[in-house]
């Protein structure tokens, strides 16, 4: 009983704010009308672009939309008009403005002129944050654009810049190494900074800072302060991330100082643990093995460099580490069934995937035994273990397509040598 009192009383609250226009009144008005009446009640602009079953825009609906003062403000000075980009006139008018992240609004002028953009969820506190810096001609993004293309690089600008491109998907590497680059190695101590850095030299999964850069540095050399203000497993995780990348820039470049530099540093986590990146809103945007990254980035490196000694000698290492492994054998023999077509290279991941076969007679390690047999044209093998392959899929019961497909072939170019 009680918990139906309680759901009553919370949908009489709902209907209050409704009733007394606690909610962002959403025009129903076409597009091609809605900047007529815009200048007629001498309005700035809000285009809510969302689509049914959209998550994030539900929250925003429940949260932000029907607090008192997000809505009292929005209804005072915005003409506001939801676009469904997947739905009736918002198809058309999303042609205009080509959203394609969701919830995303666009303030507009009475004209029509674009003053400001924000995609994503905000709380209804940001949210009111955003819709005063929209119409005012100092703090709305155009603002900000028209300021940066003029010339000015004042740090603290170029700061707050950072922040509104942030917040429109915008922000890219250049504008964050300009802001950094006014900060010296004492100001990069500042907590300011070490949000910046936690933030941004890291975005999207790719690395926006160079690896020598003193804010990468600060930030690997004084990871105890970062773990002050952020959780222990995000902070590594960006170092991961960052010497990972970095790896693999100084093995495309073939650059061996960097290379050693990175490999030196990624060393210390080199224990097997799954590293998941979460986003600044706490949402994991990636996740990564660390794995063994020593020796494969060396076999990585040495093999691009041509310098085949030293490539074996960590092939051979990292063949050693794993020889009790057998998914990580048959990870190994699968990737260079499809890669090489030397018989070195092949010879080598046939005998770690008869290995990963006898630590455990799976069906995925036998059939990569099976398929190597047969590239090696060992046909009369590879029958004999793709047959066994096959007997594992029925007594397991699962999808044989794989198998059946090699046995055919293997038939078929036995059949040609016997003719």
């Amino acid at each position: 009983m009680k918990r139906i009192l309680k759901l009553v009383a919370i949908y009489f609250v709902f209907c209050a704010n409704f009733a007394f226009g606690n909610t962002i009144d959403f025009r129903d008005i076409s597009y091609s009308a809605l900047f007529e009446v815009a200048q007629k009640e001498q309005k700035a602009v809000l285009l809510y672009f969302h689509f049914d079953g959209c998550a994030a825009c539900r929250k925003m609906e429940n949260t932000a939309f029907i607090d008192k003062n997000v809505a009292e403000f929005y209804n005072e000075n915005f003409i506001c008009l939801d676009v469904n980009t997947r739905k009736g006139e918002g198809i058309e008018t999303n042609k205009i403005y080509n959203v394609k992240l969701h919830p995303s609004f666009i303030y507009l002028n009475k004209e029509g002129n674009v003053l400001h953009e924000i995609k994503g969820v905000y709380s209804p506190e940001e949210f009111l944050i955003q819709a005063k810096n929209a119409i005012d001609p100092k703090q709305n993004l155009m603002a900000y654009k028209e300021q940066y293309n003029q010339g000015n690089r004042e740090a603290n600008f170029l700061y707050e810049y950072c922040m509104k491109l942030r917040n429109c998907y915008e922000l890219d590497s250049t504008l964050i190494n300009e802001y950094l680059n006014t900060q010296s190695i004492e100001d990069l101590s500042k907590e300011r900074n070490i949000r910046f850095i936690y933030e941004f030299v890291l975005h999207n999964l790719e690395t926006t800072v160079p690896f020598e850069s003193d804010a990468v540095q600060f930030l690997l050399e004084h990871k105890s302060l970062f773990n002050n203000y952020f959780e222990q497993d995000q902070v590594d995780s960006r170092i991961i991330w960052i010497l990972s990348n970095t790896i693999d820039q100084a093995i495309a470049q073939q650059n061996e100082e960097l290379f050693n530099k990175a490999i030196e540093m990624i060393s210390n986590y080199d224990d097997e643990k799954v590293y998941a990146y979460k986003k600044i809103d706490g949402k994991t945007s990636g996740v990564m093995t660390i794995n063994n990254i020593v020796l494969t980035s060396k076999m990585a490196y040495y093999k691009k460099s041509g310098d085949r000694d030293k490539y074996r000698e960590y092939q051979k290492q990292y063949v050693s580490v794993i020889w009790d492994d057998d998914q990580a054998l048959n990870s190994l023999a699968m990737n260079y069934y499809k890669k090489y077509d030397d018989s070195e290279q092949l010879e080598l991941a046939k005998t770690c995937a008869e290995r990963a076969v006898e630590l455990e007679s799976s069906y995925s390690n036998s059939l990569t035994y099976a398929a190597l047999l047969y590239k090696l044209e060992e046909y009369h093998l590879a029958l004999e273990q793709a047959e066994a392959t096959l007997s594992i899929a029925q007594k397991e019961d699962r999808e044989d397509t794989a198998v059946s497909t090699l046995i055919k072939k293997i038939n078929e170019k036995a059949n040609q040598l016997d003719r």
